[in-house]
């Protein structure tokens, strides 16, 4: 019997360039072909599709960030990089030697989200960020 270690999604985090905000939270990495159209493939006598590149949904990321956490966020948001796919972004899921750690790069700023707020409510205020990002490695 193979002996393992469960990751808890707890021990996630996500670092975005030059920012060192704790978010509480990031949807999963998505991964997946584009489909083409239909063709024949007389060596198996069956229709296929032709498979292209891969494509990445969009990352959603929540946390509560302290007054100069959300004002680098911000400065980050609003510079050129966060439109020209030039930033990378860091997440890491586990602790020590059961740690995955995915580098996300081509990362774009396309949604940034704050100022709810609910006078009934005691919840936290917090941001909201989604990135796109045109590629990943695993380290």
């Amino acid at each position: 019997m193979a002996l393992y270690t469960p990751t808890a999604q707890s021990t996630g985090r996500f670092e975005l360039q030059g920012v060192q905000s704790v978010f509480d939270n990031c949807s999963d990495i998505i991964e997946e072909p584009v489909v083409g159209d239909d063709f024949y493939d007389p060596n198996t006598g069956k229709v296929s599709q032709l498979i292209g590149q891969t494509r990445y949904q969009n990352l959603t990321l929540t946390g509560l960030l302290s007054r100069v956490q959300f004002l680098q966020l911000k400065a980050l948001k609003d510079s050129p990089k966060s439109r020209d796919g030039s930033l990378t972004g860091t997440h890491v899921i586990g602790e020590g030697t059961n740690t995955v750690t995915t580098i996300v790069t081509g990362v774009r700023i396309m949604r940034f989200q704050y100022g709810t707020f609910d006078k009934l409510s005691n919840s936290p205020a917090k941001v909201q960020v989604e990135l796109s990002f045109t590629g990943t490695r695993v380290t």
